[in-house]
């Protein structure tokens, strides 16, 4: 399932997410908070090769530094299982502003895919 798939699927509808797709920063944000907001409370999202790609020069190809930026994002809604090759997570509650996929605009400069952060606003739990 691509992860914007997710987007048509209600909230809280799975137990566990493997994430193991496109590896550039942008796609695995996105793949994050999109799995992130369809993962049912106690359910375990699991992204792999969050190693892959250290060293490029190109940062913008590895997933490592995005995963990190949703965890940072999402602290205090998860707990951290597993940290190394692979990245597990069990979901601990709702955020009640949860950050959603159409708050970030995908732009293109220079051929490289960056994401542009728009202010959040406020979702309604479900």
């Amino acid at each position: 399932v691509c992860s914007s798939d997710l987007l048509l699927i209600p909230p809280h509808n799975y137990d566990f997410i493997y994430v193991d797709a496109d590896h550039t920063q942008a796609a695995a944000f996105r793949d994050a908070i999109n799995s992130f907001a369809t993962l049912k409370i106690g359910g375990i999202l699991g992204f792999d090769d969050y190693t892959w790609g250290v060293g490029l020069a190109d940062q913008s190809l590895a997933p490592g530094p995005a995963i990190d930026e949703f965890l940072q994002e999402y602290e205090g809604y998860y707990h951290l299982l597993e940290k190394n090759e692979q990245v597990w997570i069990r979901k601990r509650r709702w955020r009640q502003h949860m950050i959603t996929p159409a708050l970030y605009v995908e732009v293109h400069e220079k051929s490289q895919e960056s994401l542009v952060k728009i202010e959040s606003q406020p979702v309604a739990n479900s």
